[in-house]
């Protein structure tokens, strides 16, 4: 897989003696030829043939890896037997692909964050901004780590190789919602100087919680058959879509499923949303809960429970004495 440090060596020139073969790869992102299977195209039928014989093999399948509009690499399947490759093996390598592509953006993140917290550091007598910083490395690599690890966990049960075809799209789709979770929260903290401002955008928008918990579900159901537990996400019929900013809510929900997760040890955690609509208004009341059978929160928490990371000290004779009530 070549991935390069400077993109500029990767500038679609990857297959020089092969120009319509890899005018078809450029223009598709993934492309399959099997010896003996023939295009409407004779010339590029040649270069297929060809291009088989160089590599030693009777069917070869690719799969273009792109981020921000560049070309970084690319992933090239051989075989030597010439059956045809099916939808599910199609899929796969497009999301291991897409895995790739998360790799780099969060390559590029930690990057930005190391050059931008030199600069922040010559800067540090200004408290505002010594207070952002701090606060922002805090909180990254808080929020990053959940999605992160999604993709990893499902990424080491596709290494399996013993899955039946549900499991491998229960976990592809697993890593779908993680990478475009992470993306998500990558594009939001790329720009450090919105954070030192405090000048960040929080306009609403509409937001499908329906999705947003189904996002969550298949972000925490690694980790919850992991420890066991049950994970439901209980979902009204007929909720409608909501005027709120979602990747606040996004985040929201993410640090406090992630911690009932971490948090409860047998049992289950449980995201419920409730509604009414208001009378004699188009306004709806939304009630959203998050249930565990964890530890819970002792009372002398309670005042500090917003405070950001201020955390309960936790023992196991705490866990005991709580009969995991939970939050």
């Amino acid at each position: 897989l070549p991935i390069y440090e400077n993109i500029k060596r990767y500038d679609g020139r990857i297959w020089p003696d092969f120009p319509l073969l890899q005018k078809c790869i450029l223009e598709k992102n993934i492309f399959t030829f099997i010896r003996g299977v023939n295009t409407d195209d004779s010339a590029l039928n040649v270069e297929c043939e060809r291009y088989l014989t160089m590599r030693s093999t009777n069917s070869t399948l690719f799969a273009l890896i792109k981020f921000e509009g560049k070309i970084w690499g690319h992933l090239e399947l051989h075989r030597t037997s010439q059956i045809p490759y099916n939808e599910l093996e199609i899929h796969l390598t497009l999301e291991t692909a897409r895995l790739f592509e998360v790799i780099l953006a969060s390559r590029l993140l930690l990057k930005k964050l190391y050059q931008k917290e030199i600069e922040l550091t010559s800067a540090l007598k200004d408290a505002q901004a010594a207070v952002a910083k701090s606060m922002f490395l805090a909180t990254m690599s808080h929020e990053i780590r959940t999605p992160l690890n999604a993709v990893i966990g499902f990424s080491d049960f596709l290494s399996n190789g013993k899955l039946t075809p549900e499991e491998m799209n229960e976990y592809t789709s697993g890593i779908a919602h993680a990478s475009k979770a992470l993306l998500r929260l990558i594009n939001d903290i790329l720009d450090l100087s919105k954070i030192e401002s405090n000048t960040e955008n929080f306009a609403d928008g509409n937001c499908n919680l329906v999705e947003l918990l189904d996002e969550l579900q298949a972000i925490f159901i690694h980790k919850a058959h992991e420890k066991g537990l049950r994970l439901e996400m209980i979902k009204p019929k007929g909720l409608p879509m909501v005027r709120i900013r979602e990747q606040s809510m996004r985040q929201v929900l993410l640090n406090i499923v992630g911690n009932a997760m971490k948090f409860t040890l047998i049992g289950y955690v449980r995201c419920r949303i409730e509604f009414e609509q208001l009378p004699d208004s188009s306004d709806i009341k939304l009630d959203i809960f998050i249930e565990d059978s964890g530890i819970g929160v002792s009372p002398e928490y309670y005042k500090t429970i917003f405070d950001p990371f201020v955390q309960q000290q936790i023992t196991a004779a705490v866990a005991v004495n709580f009969h995991l009530v939970g939050m």
